[in-house]
């Protein structure tokens, strides 16, 4: 009976550190369980800030991505080449019905060099002559008959320039209202 009474005891005192130890353990766990949620709300409030930054910086290179689009946009709207624009102006018509000529100043908005132009009437013309004036004199030119209503006018130098405008001159045989349009090739 003693043994079993010793028994007894014996386990009645490992209960006892049993549970000691699981309280221990329990308090253990219960502060390292509050330590985690301390160490997590920390950590939800730095991804918080840090999902707010980003956010931030998404609009913003959104934004510079936007505003460099247009810049380059702009800048290739105005590294293109300025178009042709040509503005014919009557001089004259004069003559008799042997030999008439209709004289006209064409202005340019951009140099042109070398010159070739296409003249085309509405009516058989005879010739034809050119001249850039405040040029000097001109090198390389011809008038050339295309047909019995165009000519082909080339000039190699002096350019066609905004400040040295083309005159052309046309020879025709007939009553006047002669009327010519004028294709140069850029």
């Amino acid at each position: 009976m003693r043994a079993i009474y010793q028994d007894h005891i014996g386990l009645v005192n490992r209960s006892h550190n049993l549970r000691k130890s699981i309280k221990g353990d329990a308090t253990t766990l219960q502060s390292t369980e509050d330590a985690c949620s301390a160490d997590k709300g920390q950590l939800e409030i730095k991804r918080a800030t840090l999902v707010g930054a980003n956010g931030v910086l998404l609009n913003q290179n959104r934004d510079q991505q936007t505003l460099i689009a247009g810049c380059q946009e702009d800048a290739i709207k105005r590294l293109a080449p300025v178009p042709f624009q040509e503005t014919v102006i009557l001089l004259s018509d004069t003559g008799s019905e042997l030999n008439h000529s209709v004289e006209w100043l064409i202005l340019s908005n951009k140099v042109i060099t070398p010159i070739t132009l296409a003249v085309t009437c509405n009516r058989p013309i005879t010739g034809g002559d050119i001249a850039v004036l405040g040029g000097g004199g001109t090198m390389g030119s011809s008038v050339d008959m295309v047909g019995k209503n165009s000519l082909k006018i080339t000039v190699d130098s002096p350019a066609w320039t905004p400040r040295s405008p083309l005159r052309v001159t046309v020879t025709y045989i007939g009553i006047a209202d002669l009327q010519c349009a004028f294709f140069p090739r850029t």
